[in-house]
C-alpha cells in the first residue's frame, strides 16, 4: 500500500467536481482606528497619574504624632478611635493582601500606590500589608508612609491569629 493514496482515486474526482466553481478565500485585513489607542493612552496617563499621586505621600518626611511603635497604631483623629478598637479585636477582616516581604523600599512604595489605585476603584476599605519580620527595615517604613497618607483612617499591628508582628490592618477612607 503506498502511503501517497490515502483517498480513492474516485473519491478524489467527485471532491474535486464538488469544489470545481469555489473562490479561494481571500486573506481579509483589520485596521485598527487610532481613536480606540488614543483612549487606551489616556487611561495609561490616569492611571499613572493616580499611582504617581499615592506615591508621593509615601515620600514625605514629616514626622506624625499620632504614630505610636508598641504595638504598631495610628488614628487620624479621635474620632475614630472606636474604629481601632474593632479593628484591634479582629471585627474587621481584610479584604485584599498586599505581601511586600522580600521587596525593597522603592519597590514597596510603588506597590503601595498600587495597592491604593485599586482600592479606589474597587471601593475596597479594609486592607492587609504583609511585610515580614527580615531586617525590619519595612516593618519600621510602611507606618510611617501610612501615617503620612491623607485617607487613612487607623492601621493597627496584625491580631495574633493573623501574623501579629509581620503584618499591618489598615482601614482606608473612600
Amino acid at each position: 500500500m503506498n502511503k501517497k493514496n490515502f483517498i480513492s482515486s474516485n473519491d478524489l474526482f467527485l471532491f474535486k467536481k464538488s469544489f470545481k466553481n469555489i473562490d479561494k478565500i481571500v486573506q481579509d485585513n483589520i485596521f485598527y482606528y487610532k481613536k480606540n489607542v488614543c483612549l487606551r493612552k489616556k487611561k495609561y496617563k490616569k492611571n499613572n497619574f493616580e499611582k504617581d499621586f499615592h506615591k508621593h505621600f509615601f515620600s514625605k518626611k514629616n514626622f506624625n504624632s499620632n504614630l505610636s511603635y508598641k504595638p504598631i497604631r495610628y488614628v487620624r483623629s479621635s474620632c475614630f478611635i472606636k474604629k481601632l478598637k474593632e479593628l484591634i479585636y479582629g471585627k474587621f477582616f481584610p479584604e485584599i493582601f498586599l505581601d511586600v516581604h522580600g521587596m525593597n523600599t522603592s519597590q514597596t512604595k510603588v506597590e503601595l500606590a498600587n495597592l491604593f489605585t485599586i482600592c479606589y476603584e474597587k471601593k475596597i476599605s479594609y486592607i492587609s500589608i504583609i511585610h515580614g519580620h527580615g531586617k525590619e527595615i519595612l516593618k519600621k517604613q510602611i507606618p510611617f508612609w501610612l501615617s503620612n497618607h491623607p485617607d487613612i483612617v487607623a492601621f493597627h499591628e496584625a491580631p495574633r491569629f493573623s501574623g501579629k508582628s509581620s503584618s499591618i490592618f489598615v482601614i482606608i477612607d473612600i
